[in-house]
């Protein structure tokens, strides 16, 4: 496991928290009884209700990578070095309540990943870490891929629409585009830092922010669900940053866009990416999901997370599905 987390991401998550995707389109509806019009819908029987798949929201994947993002001109990555996800954030879209939910995702969350051999061969699958997800793969569209997979098994096999992707350079760029965040600290960074010790009130340039984001051994309790916390705290506040300058005019979102870019993989177009934030822009954004579940220290001395499978199971129908009546 490696010691460093989340970089990019985390940021790119924030801004993201304000994104609405709608549909291409929805499938018209049918007459006549309500088994033929769910006829054609995914249904799911859970604790003797039937809940079919909402199919205007729309899923975002936001991962940060533990290493530099490759070029597309770069050469092939090993096919067991793509990098960690070390952050990962679902992001959904609910165009019906005009509303934005978060569910951060824990990076030592155990779930079902692919494996592949050196040669590039899929030798199979096994339960292990989620971020690792991301490291069987050319660093690229295929890491993530795999990691999209991971998520969405975790999650009842949940559609999940787009994935965007920053290595970890990408955080001081798009911090120092938002001008800088402002915070107090409340853990010691002195070690990374002399600047950044206990009790500072600091604007944090591109550097500075990347350590209080990915910092975890010799700061504080040194645990990944501490990082968490303070990432959410950097989240919170770039929110504000970005939202005051992004919701001036299309052409901002653009040059965050922009910044981004040299850091990102993703499947999501410039344009549609700077339509739609502009379309959000009212969206009411809830406070983040935790998924229910447990930490442990495995034998090998590793931190593990347990998600309770049944209270995750009921977080996903009731967010991502809605109950239906079948004569």
């Amino acid at each position: 496991m490696l010691v460093y987390g989340a970089v990019g991401l985390l940021l790119v998550c924030v801004f993201l928290g304000a994104l609405w995707f709608e549909r291409h389109s929805q499938k018209p509806e049918t007459r006549g009884s309500h088994t033929q019009r769910y006829e054609f819908d995914e249904l799911i029987e859970h604790g003797g209700v039937t809940y079919r798949e909402l199919k205007d929201m729309t899923t975002i994947l936001v991962m940060g990578i533990d290493k530099s993002s490759p070029s597309e001109t770069d050469d092939i990555m090993d096919f067991r070095d793509g990098g960690q996800a070390d952050f990962l954030r679902l992001i959904a879209i609910d165009p019906r309540n005009k509303e934005v939910i978060q569910i951060p995702i824990d990076r030592d969350t155990l779930a079902t990943i692919t494996i592949r051999g050196v040669l590039g061969d899929v030798v199979g699958k096994r339960t292990a870490q989620i971020a690792l997800s991301h490291s069987f793969g050319d660093g690229r569209e295929q890491s993530c891929q795999y990691t999209v997979e991971s998520v969405s098994g975790l999650m009842m096999d949940l559609d999940i629409d787009f994935y965007i992707s920053v290595g970890l350079e990408g955080i001081g760029a798009i911090n120092d585009w938002a001008g800088g965040i402002t915070l107090t600290l409340d853990e010691d960074f002195s070690d990374l830092d002399p600047a950044m010790v206990k009790g500072a009130t600091l604007t944090l340039n591109g550097e500075q922010a990347e350590r209080y984001v990915r910092g975890r051994y010799r700061i504080g309790q040194e645990t990944n669900e501490a990082r968490m916390r303070r990432q959410q705290i950097y989240i919170d506040l770039l929110t504000d940053a970005i939202e005051s300058r992004i919701y001036r005019s299309q052409e901002d979102i653009g040059s965050l866009y922009d910044a981004m870019e040299p850091y990102m993989v993703t499947d999501m177009p410039r344009g549609r990416l700077i339509n739609e934030l502009w379309a959000a822009k009212e969206f009411e954004k809830r406070e983040p999901v935790t998924i229910p579940g447990e930490h442990k220290v495995s034998q090998t001395g590793y931190m593990q997370f347990y998600a309770d499978e049944e209270k995750l199971q009921q977080l996903v129908l009731d967010l991502f599905y809605e109950p239906v009546e079948l004569e």
